[in-house]
């Protein structure tokens, strides 16, 4: 089970709040019902870019967005750095090392490392 009933809840709560049905809302993602429900339950995974297609979907304000986004992240058991062909080695570097050494970061490092790659500064 992919455990993802926060992300999940704020999905129901999202589309509640628009007035939609599961299918209803299935079929703006062209997704099956079965599917979505799967989602809002916390037993699949969302793929990548479900988020991006939600937002259009249902016209979701960014704080909307955010609050998924959130929700996404705090659901995840793990996550996927993708590379591709084109990333150099100083990348694929910068990738391992911060995967395998993740867990010791302080909170303030992290903080730090959050700003860098958002842009957004807590001032």
């Amino acid at each position: 089970m992919a455990a993802n009933l926060p992300l999940g809840n704020e999905l129901r709560k999202i589309r509640q709040d628009a007035g939609l049905l599961l299918g209803d809302l299935a079929d703006r993602l062209n997704v099956s019902a079965s599917f979505l429900s799967q989602v809002e339950n916390g037993k699949k995974r969302i793929p990548d870019g479900f988020i991006g297609r939600l937002t259009g979907a249902l016209n979701l304000s960014p704080q909307q967005q955010r609050n998924l986004e959130r929700a996404a992240a705090h659901s995840a058991k793990t996550f996927e750095i993708r590379l591709g062909n084109e990333a150099s080695v100083n990348d694929r570097q910068l990738a391992h090392v911060l995967s395998a050494h993740f867990a010791r970061l302080t909170p303030a490092s992290k903080k730090k490392i959050m700003e860098i790659v958002t842009g957004e500064h807590d001032d």
